[in-house]
């Protein structure tokens, strides 16, 4: 998969004119934008939370390396979890009950109670996965389903986002609350699409408990690296966090337990990839 990717990339970059391509691995590019501010060398775990993995990197840093690329990666491992399957969390958890989820309808032949199909709401945990749901007969499931439940609002609602496209809509909400839970230990989830209104309170406890897999993935893959790598969490300099979701407290807590607050650093969370990669293409 990792060699048709390349090949894909390399192919589109030629057809846009440019033939002269050296790749470059992300926790390097963060590895060049955190050395920026450094006078010594450092061993440091790089832990950058992207949109669907986190990777986790033990590099050497500092202007006494030589070494390029891969020759500074001590070991690295990721973990399926991050910003998107937190989100999904908040969506199942908090979003999806208001939109049908555990609401049952009366069966056509009026003797039994039934569910509506969970399958429905697996499609919600990706905003992408939305139009899938808009298929002619999935409308006319839920339109049946609406037409047979006592309470035909919540339905209404997930048939009102469906057929209007609003899964990056509701995402975005989703998203806001995640990020004013960061900072408070209580945040309003709303979200306005009439006839569609959703407000409701969730607060940080309630969202750590929806993520605490997740977090134990993530803690898992971290101790699972150093074991591999030969490396005492003591012999750790630094480490560096990037991307969104190490604004998330219960990101940041995995790394203070292991290593202690005094060894944390972040910035740049939105672009230190990005500006890495810059900082290595200039030094070419």
């Amino acid at each position: 998969d990792e060699t048709l990717a390349i090949e894909r990339l390399r192919a589109a970059l030629a057809s846009a004119g440019w033939d002269d391509v050296e790749l470059e691995y992300e926790p390097v590019a963060a590895a060049h934008y955190y050395e920026t501010s450094l006078d010594h060398d450092e061993l440091v775990l790089i832990a950058d939370f992207g949109g669907g993995t986190s990777d986790f990197s033990l590099v050497r840093v500092g202007p006494g390396q030589t070494g390029r690329g891969a020759e500074r990666i001590l070991g690295n491992d990721g973990v399926g979890v991050a910003g998107d399957v937190l989100d999904s969390r908040m969506l199942h958890e908090l979003v999806a009950p208001m939109l049908g989820l555990g609401t049952t309808y009366r069966s056509l032949m009026g003797d039994k109670e039934l569910p509506v199909p969970v399958w429905i709401y697996s499609r919600l945990l990706r905003w992408h996965h939305f139009s899938f749901l808009k298929a002619k007969k999935n409308i006319e499931l839920l339109e049946g389903i609406a037409s047979q439940t006592r309470d035909r609002g919540p339905i209404r609602a997930l048939l009102h986002v469906i057929e209007n496209d609003l899964g990056y809509h509701l995402y975005r909400a989703i998203e806001r609350t995640k990020i004013a839970l960061s900072s408070h230990d209580e945040a309003r989830f709303t979200f306005s699409d009439p006839p569609v209104e959703i407000d409701a309170p969730v607060t940080r406890r309630q969202f750590e408990s929806w993520i605490a897999e997740d977090m134990a993935k993530m803690a898992a893959c971290v101790d699972g690296l150093l074991a591999r790598a030969g490396v005492d969490r003591r012999d750790v300099d630094q480490v560096f966090l990037t991307g969104g979701s190490s604004l998330v407290p219960a990101v940041r807590r995995i790394f203070d337990e292991r290593f202690g607050a005094s060894r944390i650093r972040s910035g740049g969370e939105l672009v230190s990839v990005a500006s890495g990669l810059a900082l290595r293409a200039a030094r070419a």
